[in-house]
This record gives structure tokens, sequence and C-alpha cells, in this order.
């Protein structure tokens, strides 16, 4: 009689979809596929191998560090060993997703403190990332200063800059004569208005600036040619005069 009751036990647990367990009141839930799920509705089946829902406004799971030195961390294993991934809050306030087997930390964000603190990073349903800015239009938008320690390759650069030299044309624009330009020249090894080497190797050049000043010194240059292109033409008809 025992056996048959034992044999009966095992049959029922082995044709049992799911079974609860009831701890303090919580409803949690366990298949016989070793699938667990916690709260109520649909995860009383649960799909996945630990499934959590709840019908209450906004359902979360806590992973707390009650000790110190360091943050609370959730690890994910790529097989056994092999491969490990953590995403972990830094004790500071912060957050990491570190690559533990490689040891480098692939992506860290600081707590959001401080007068400069802004939210740092928007990804739209569009795939534009934004820097600094709620609003990304383009897929990388920046709203401060960037620096780039290598090449940067692209098909298109478009600057922005405040001002564009055609002052130059204006009537009452100042032309430096030649011999002062020459003067210039000699003195300080570069044009006037232009950076020098030692000043753009210790500080770099601002890209729309320095457009704008060779596009400044182009039409100078232009305007010198055209003012010795009139020279030419009066020693021209001076001459033509003289040989009549």
């Amino acid at each position: 009689m025992k056996k048959l009751l034992v044999v009966l036990v095992l049959v029922l647990m082995g044709t049992m979809s799911y079974a609860q367990w009831a701890t303090s009141g919580t409803n949690i839930y366990n298949t016989n596929t070793g699938k667990v799920g916690i709260g109520n509705g649909a995860v009383y089946t649960p799909i996945s191998l630990f499934d959590v829902g709840k019908n209450m406004t906004s359902p979360a799971i806590a992973i707390r560090n009650l000790g110190g030195g360091g943050g609370a961390e959730f690890i994910m294993y790529d097989q056994v060993s092999t491969a490990e991934w953590k995403f972990k809050s830094i004790g500071t306030g912060g957050f990491k997703i570190r690559d533990q087997k490689n040891a480098k930390d692939v992506i860290q964000i600081e707590p959001a403190t401080g007068a400069g603190a802004v939210n740092a990073i928007y990804i739209t349903s569009a795939g534009n990332i934004g820097l600094g800015t709620a609003t990304p239009t383009v897929k990388l938008a920046v709203n401060g200063a960037g620096t780039f320690n290598g090449k940067i390759k692209c098909t298109e650069i478009e600057v922005l800059t405040a001002a564009w030299p055609d002052f130059v044309f204006n009537s009452n624009y100042n032309l430096r004569p030649l011999s002062e330009v020459e003067a210039f020249i000699n003195l300080n090894k570069h044009l006037p208005d232009v950076p020098s080497e030692a000043t753009v190797m210790a500080n770099g050049a601002n890209l729309g600036e320095i457009s704008a000043t060779l596009l400044q010194k182009v039409e100078e240059l232009t305007l010198y040619m055209i003012q010795l292109q009139k020279e030419n033409e009066s020693l021209k008809a001076r001459v033509s005069n003289l040989e009549k």
C-alpha cells in the first residue's frame, strides 16, 4: 500500500504543469521544467526561467548591497565561466556595464549631481543619438565640445560660423599695400590675420574661423590682382601712346 501511494505521488508530480509556493503571503510559482514565476496574472504559468509580473504601478526588481565598499550587481554568463558581464551600480551612485572577463568598463555613467549635471544620453525611435540634448534630429547630436584623438572620416562637413569675410569687398575696406604685407611677412613669417605655426601647433585651429580667414586672404589677393591688371592696362596705354 505504501509503495502504491509513493507511485501515485510521483505520477501526480510528473503530470503537474506548475505548483504554487506560498511564502509570506506572496505568489511564487514553479513549473516542472524549472521555470519560476513571481507575482500574478500571466506568471501563473511562467514562460521564462525567471518571470516576474504584478498588477501595480512600475513593478521592479531590486538588488541591494546592504554592506559597504561597492555597488550591487547583476551578472550574466555566456557559458559557464567563459564570458562574464556585469550590470553594476557604483558605490558613489553611478552605473557601469563591465566586461569582467577582459576587465573593461564598456559603459560608465556618473551620478547626475552638481550644477553641471544634464540628462546625458538620448536615443530616439529613429536611431538618433543625443549627447547633452533631449531632441536629436540627426544620427548624432552633441550639445557641447568634443575631443577626438584620431581621424574623422565623412563625406560632408557643415560648419556654422558667426561671420564671413565679404566685408573685404566693401568700398571702405582698408586693403594693405603689398609693401606693408611684405614687411609683415619678413618680420613674422606668416600672413597678417593668419595664426602662426606655433599658435596652431599649441592650440589647434578652429575650422570655421580658419576657413573664413583663408577666404579673406583669397578675396584680398583678388583685389591685388585687379589693381595690378588696371595698372598693367594703364601702362600698356601709355606705351601705345609713346609709340605713335
